[in-house]
């Protein structure tokens, strides 16, 4: 909710915000397995853990709108390949984690 990311290590009794992304509202999230992940949202945000989210990073997504895109959802098939939708007919993938 608003671009923040909880976390529980209770089966939910209690959350802790593990990240925030100010002005942001997230979309989708999606963890691969106990590591690797990705979360998106409003303008064309993609956020990439490798460490079960204890660091959130944001990633580079090219487009060719006039507006940036809101990401919708996130599928990931690995920790390496994945895609994302959103407005406009947009969808992006990567092949390398997500540097490209």
């Amino acid at each position: 909710h608003r671009g923040r990311i909880l976390y529980t290590q209770d089966g939910g009794s209690n959350w802790v915000v593990q990240h925030e992304v100010s002005g942001v509202f997230l979309r989708d999230i999606f963890m691969v397995d106990g590591a690797s992940g990705w979360a998106v949202g409003h303008d064309q945000t993609i956020l990439v853990t490798t460490n079960g989210g204890k660091k959130w990073d944001i990633q580079p997504v090219t487009h060719d709108t006039q507006d940036p895109p809101r990401l919708n959802g996130v599928a990931p098939y690995d920790s390496q390949h994945a895609l994302v939708v959103g407005e406009f007919g947009f969808i992006a993938s990567t092949q390398d984690g997500g540097r490209t």
